[in-house]
């Protein structure tokens, strides 16, 4: 295999493990809160407190790892800080506990995406980007897939603590993988030279404003995330109470629907290179805001289920991310990504509050009727996303 591929599977596969942690707190974690009396607000708060350090850091720790071309310290000390602070939740009883400790966890998990994201991209010509990506997607699927079922045993049969136990004890084995077996070369540049340039690029907004392609991109992801960040926490809390609060069932369907995630990524990877970025992302947009509607008219649990399996992220998600590495050429591609997952984070920390907002206004607790209206109203995010992506120039 070629070099690209040897740096995309080993991240893959160190990052099934690391997934498998972060799969507790994009899915049980959230149900959790509010089964334990969270408000929907406070579980809105996962989302803005997870997304609320990668708008304002994730673009320096993107521009600080091209100041030193080198990302892997960033992507390990980030990966074995989440698994350090997941051992602390064994001793939080309240929500306000767990969302405290849930805020460092944030804060040095901020530091990962935009320097993996960049070192994944500069692992391959441009030419097969979309394919690289695609490839590690997938493989890091796998994690997220086997984190839902894993943890929704666990939480049902013997309850959160189990969960993570576990997730702590694999979170660190892919950190430890990664800081073993990655080889990355650095550039000898003085770390306070590297930092103080890294914070003037960052603050230096406005030549990002003057890429006008850039700027497309990033109001198309805005649309798309704030529209996520309110249909996705709600959605949870819908199903979740479609199936009875059961953590099992819960647990091992949003772990099944990542089967989709583990095939789906390769395949909107080598599309985006044959038809383009803009094409494929523009089409799941579309989709994305049907996908919505109908998410928010069914209660039935096979149908919400089926519906739940098909994997749609990887459209936006790996198009958004080659878009940006293309517009940003080699010197820039850390800031660029840093940006792009900074603005996405922001969005999805509108979306989130506004529907836990909305939902706690209208009491969704005591009438949960009230979550369908909000989740179709989140469908004219994608709708407008999908119309502004089309003024780009590939």
């Amino acid at each position: 295999m070629g070099s690209y591929r040897h740096t995309v599977f080993l991240l893959g596969f160190s990052f099934i493990l690391v997934s498998i942690n972060g799969a507790v707190f994009w899915t049980i974690f959230r149900v959790f809160i509010y089964d334990i009396g969270g408000s929907f607000l406070e579980v809105a708060m996962i989302s803005a407190i997870q997304n609320v350090f990668s708008v304002f850091l994730a673009p320096f720790w993107g521009s600080l790892g091209d100041e030193l071309n080198w990302r892997k310290p960033f992507i390990v000390i980030g990966s074995l800080s989440v698994s350090f602070f997941t051992t602390l939740f064994i001793s939080a009883k309240k929500v306000v506990e767990y969302l405290t400790i849930f805020i460092f966890a944030s804060l040095f998990y901020s530091m990962v995406n935009p320097n993996l994201n960049a070192l994944i991209s500069l692992s391959v010509e441009r030419e097969k980007r979309g394919k690289a990506l695609g490839y590690f997607f997938g493989i890091n699927a796998i994690g997220w897939t086997l984190g839902g079922i894993l943890s929704g045993l666990l939480a049902e049969a013997y309850g959160m603590n189990y969960v993570f136990i576990l997730s702590a004890i694999v979170g660190l084995l892919g950190g430890l993988t990664i800081l073993l077996f990655l080889h990355e070369d650095k550039a000898s540049i003085s770390f306070k030279k590297a930092v103080r340039d890294a914070w003037r690029k960052v603050i230096d907004v406005f030549r990002i404003q003057r890429e006008r392609s850039f700027n497309i991109l990033l109001l198309s992801v805005i649309l798309h995330g704030t529209g996520g960040g309110i249909f996705f926490t709600l959605f949870q809390i819908k199903f979740f109470e479609a199936v009875s609060r059961n953590y099992a069932i819960y647990g091992i369907v949003s772990g099944l629907s990542g089967i989709g995630s583990i095939i789906a990524p390769p395949f909107y990877g080598s599309l985006t290179d044959k038809i383009g970025r803009k094409l494929v992302m523009q089409a799941t947009l579309f989709i994305y805001s049907i996908y919505f509607i109908i998410l928010g008219i069914f209660w039935d649990p096979i149908i919400l289920t089926i519906l739940w399996f098909l994997p749609l992220w990887p459209g936006v998600r790996i198009s958004s991310i080659a878009l940006a590495a293309d517009i940003a050429g080699e010197k820039r591609i850390g800031k660029y990504q840093g940006l792009l997952e900074s603005i996405n984070a922001l969005a999805r920390i509108s979306g989130a509050l506004i529907g836990g907002l909305l939902a706690d206004i209208y009491g969704a607790r005591a009438n949960l009727g009230i979550i369908d209206n909000i989740l179709m109203l989140a469908s004219i995010g994608p709708f407008i996303a999908a119309l502004v992506i089309s003024k780009i120039k590939e």
